[in-house]
């Protein structure tokens, strides 16, 4: 299990969100950068994420996406209208990540890997932002 979280960080539209703290429990998950966690062993993961957001450079939606080995997720997105620098919006997505069978807790095969991008047109000022990954099975 892992929490990690940032604030106040300025995130350009088209880039994995920064967490800078981290609190872990175990080997099941790591954060191996600012912005990119490895699951470690087989099984099915909670990832929860929620963010307040606000100060886009430009008026329009903020768009938050789950990125799991590069790809896309449909299932872990979340959105929010930013029309000014003084708005701030809340946005939040749980989803979960089935890692297959050849990861082992030493990562000596190919791990599988997750990031949270900026995936819309704008960045934003992250005012938070916090994810929470959970080992369920």
């Amino acid at each position: 299990m892992i929490q990690s979280y940032s604030q106040n960080v300025t995130v350009p539209a088209q880039t994995a969100i920064p967490f800078t703290a981290n609190f872990t429990k175990g080997c099941t998950v790591q954060q191996t950068s600012d912005t990119t966690f490895q699951f470690n062993k087989k099984g099915l993961y909670l990832v929860q994420f929620d963010a307040v957001v606000s100060q886009s450079t430009t008026a329009g939606n903020v768009l938050a996406q789950l990125f799991v080995n590069g790809v896309a997720q449909l299932r872990g997105v979340t959105s929010t209208a930013v029309s000014s620098a003084t708005d701030a919006s809340a946005m939040s997505f749980t989803a979960y990540v089935q890692v297959p069978n050849d990861n082992t807790c030493d990562c000596s095969v190919a791990p599988t890997t997750m990031q949270i991008k900026t995936n819309g047109t704008i960045g934003a000022l992250f005012e938070q932002a916090n994810v929470v990954i959970t080992k369920l099975c």
